[in-house]
């Protein structure tokens, strides 16, 4: 039969080559860290896993979290703080959540050392009016008379917005139209003074070519007299010369 020693290193080295750690140990030595172990190592310190799943906290955030839920007082309500009421966050116990969630009166009694009292009573007064108002007739006119005043003044308020935004409108499309007028005339002002240069400048085409044709029609009556004189002289020229010839034959 084997003993307890001879079981446990059995155990120890199965699980040892199951985590893929090949490091040589002896039985109470503890084969993640290879430190020996005074009182002996189990199987179950063996595979405790270093990537777990859900870290521990340290011990400082323990302690803290520990003296929070400790100090924070429940109220009793008469359903009590069901899990609506409460939260779960990692590593903390179940917490309230939200402190609006619970009574007025457990509030003002709470937060308010020497007020509270006088709050709750005042809140207390308050709603007992608010009832007796349900109850009778009057706080239910009271209530429709005020529902409908304050449906008029949405109604007001409403159409006194839509004339704003209308006459803002109207400013906006009279601004528009002015700058379209004034544009057309500046436009109509180029367009006459395009036309007037247009006009100039065709009346100095024409008067360059009538310019044009006058020098050439001077130059060519000077080029017709030139001609004329030119051909004047050389008959001159042949009439001396034939009246030359016959006083020489004579």
């Amino acid at each position: 039969m084997l003993d307890f020693v001879a079981v446990k290193h059995i155990l120890n080295k199965s699980l040892c080559f199951q985590r893929r750690s090949f490091r040589s140990f002896t039985p109470g030595t503890d084969p993640l860290t290879g430190t020996r172990d005074e009182v002996g190592n189990t199987a179950v310190n063996a595979v405790q896993p270093s990537h777990s799943h859900k870290p521990k906290l340290d011990v400082e955030k323990r302690k803290k979290t520990a003296k929070l839920c400790s100090e924070t007082p429940i109220p009793q309500t008469t359903a009590g703080p069901n899990k609506k009421q409460r939260r779960k966050t990692r590593g903390k116990k179940w917490q309230l959540q939200k402190e609006s969630q619970y009574p007025k009166i457990w509030l003002g009694s709470m937060r308010l050392s020497k007020g509270g009292e006088e709050r709750k009573i005042r809140e207390e007064e308050e709603k007992g009016e608010e009832r007796k108002e349900k109850r009778s007739g009057e706080g239910r006119e009271k209530r429709r008379e005020e529902k409908r005043e304050e449906k008029e003044r949405g109604k007001k308020k409403r159409r006194e917005e839509k004339r704003r935004e209308e006459k803002k409108k109207r400013r906006e499309e009279k601004r528009r139209e002015e700058k379209r007028e004034k544009e057309k005339k500046r436009r109509g002002k180029e367009k006459r003074s395009d036309k007037e240069k247009r006009r100039e400048e065709k009346r100095g085409r024409r008067e360059e070519k009538r310019r044009k044709r006058e020098e050439e029609r001077q130059r060519r009556e000077e080029k017709g007299r030139r001609e004329k004189r030119r051909r004047r002289k050389r008959r001159e020229e042949k009439r001396k010369r034939k009246e030359g010839e016959k006083k020489e034959k004579r």
